[in-house]
């Protein structure tokens, strides 16, 4: 359950102001400069983060709470996908309006699913519904309120990373079925210019319910869990670590550690000012 906000600068970890609220499976981005949290496992409602106040906001409007949802952002507005009893259903947040609307469903039901912005659409990967684990993707034109299908993964996932990088998205680990027995050790990557799937290199510790972020043609996984290696007692590990990797050089590699270990965690790109550096 996460209790605060921390920050890697500099491969080092700054504290930051705790959210009003604790939650777990929740969904986060940023949007207007500023970290959204949506959903989770609790009827608290959204909460931001703004870096030059230094203190988060509550909200008290919100869509009723959903868990394992995805969030993304788009053109300065939020979008609020999926998740369990709300699988198809998609909401758009207005922050200048201070406002929520309903916009077009999602072709397919969807939880711990995976959303990433990316040129002028918002892509949904993968998750599950009550009964299968998804390979599809659609992908949603806020121009015409649409939903289109796009090729499917190489894999099956629910609660994987994803984030993009020059032009394309990557979408790494997850379970694999829908009773979380299979660990997904890949990493794959989609080109829309070629409109399809292909394998890259895999991450040194496979992991699930893992959060991603790109930065400077790099991207950073942080968390999650993976199975241990011991053949007499498999068991699901809780990790803290983080790798790096190079897209032009399709290379992972360890970087350092988190303060604590984190599952189900969530990770976002935020602008902080100097004073925090």
């Amino acid at each position: 359950m996460a209790w605060g906000l921390t920050a890697l600068s500099s491969n080092r970890w700054l504290s930051l102001p705790t959210m009003p609220f604790s939650r777990t499976r929740h969904g986060a981005t940023v949007c207007c400069g500023q970290l959204c949290v949506v959903g989770g496992k609790t009827s608290d409602p959204m909460c931001s983060f703004n870096p030059k106040q230094n203190k988060w906001i509550s909200s008290v409007k919100e869509p009723s709470p959903r868990l394992h949802c995805s969030v993304s952002a788009l053109n300065e507005e939020l979008y609020v996908t999926g998740g369990e009893d709300h699988w198809k259903k998609v909401h758009k947040y207005n922050p200048a309006l201070d406002e929520w609307k309903e916009v077009a469903p999602m072709k397919t039901g969807r939880a711990a699913h995976c959303a990433v912005a990316m040129g002028n659409f918002i892509y949904v990967l993968a998750g599950c519904d009550s009964n299968v684990c998804h390979k599809s993707v659609e992908c949603f034109d806020p121009s015409t309120n649409q939903w289109t299908n796009k090729p499917c993964m190489t894999e099956a996932r629910k609660h994987a990373g994803a984030a993009s990088s020059n032009g394309r998205i990557f979408v790494v680990g997850g379970f694999g079925d829908i009773r979380f027995k299979t660990l997904q050790a890949s990493c794959e990557m989609f080109d829309p210019v070629l409109d399809q799937w292909s394998l890259v290199s895999s991450p040194v510790i496979p992991r699930a319910a893992c959060a991603m972020v790109s930065f400077d043609g790099h991207l950073y996984l942080f968390g999650g869990e993976t199975l241990s290696q011991e053949e007499a007692s498999k068991r699901w590990l809780e990790l803290d670590s983080v790798e790096c990797y190079d897209v032009q050089n399709d290379q992972w590699e360890p970087f350092g550690t988190m303060p604590e270990k984190l599952v189900c965690a969530q990770a976002s790109m935020l602008l902080l000012p100097k004073k925090f550096i």
